[in-house]
């Protein structure tokens, strides 16, 4: 048997979540669709901060495990000019987002993504104090990039006795701006990220 037919490819663009904005286990009266096996939501509450001199490179705040004074608590995903913050309304610039997470036990010995399903307009990442990658507009033939979803591979930079941090660097070059979808780790076996059978 091939292995494609053991395995089922999950295609993400098809099976997206509607709950972008909810939590509740039921949206309009129907049950929200399990996420596939394999994969853990990030969303929720995540750190905030808006960068309007763009000191966060240079200050490294991508080291920081704490996020007290200057941080704010929001909603991920969703739209940063929809935060209660000071500043915030019409706001276009860098701005940070940041939360902990411990990464699941059973995952060791696995290939582990971090995978965001948009950012906008662009965005730089990094785990545990580690440059994992960037999304950026490739040319004029990248019309949506703010839209389009894009992963790195996390493996060599998690810890498995601890917690562990991701920062994101966003830069919002006008209109809505932030995190506006659902980011999650997901793991498998090799560099096709195929997600086993439930």
């Amino acid at each position: 048997m091939r292995i494609r037919e053991r395995l089922r490819v999950w295609d993400w663009s098809k099976q997206a979540r509607s709950d972008v904005h909810f939590s509740a286990v039921e949206l309009f009266g129907r049950a929200l669709p399990d996420d596939p096996k394999g994969t853990y939501r990030l969303t929720g509450k995540w750190s905030f901060r808006l960068d309007p001199g763009q000191e966060g490179v240079k200050s490294e705040w991508f080291k920081q495990s704490v996020f007290g004074d200057g941080w704010s608590q929001v909603s991920v995903p969703g739209r940063q000019e929809e935060y209660d913050v000071a500043g915030v309304a019409g706001y276009d610039g860098w701005s940070w987002f940041a939360r902990t997470f411990e990464a699941p036990a059973s995952w060791k010995g696995h290939v582990v993504h971090l995978k965001f399903e948009a950012v906008d307009d662009e965005a730089e990442v990094w785990v545990n104090g580690e440059r994992v990658g960037e999304h950026r507009k490739e040319g004029e033939n990248d019309p949506n990039w703010w839209e389009e979803p894009f992963e790195f591979d996390i493996t060599k930079v998690l810890r498995w006795d601890g917690s562990n941090t991701v920062v994101v660097l966003v830069t919002d070059f006008r209109l809505d701006g932030g995190m506006t979808k659902p980011v999650f780790l997901r793991w498998a076996d090799g560099p096709g990220m195929l997600a086993p059978e439930r």
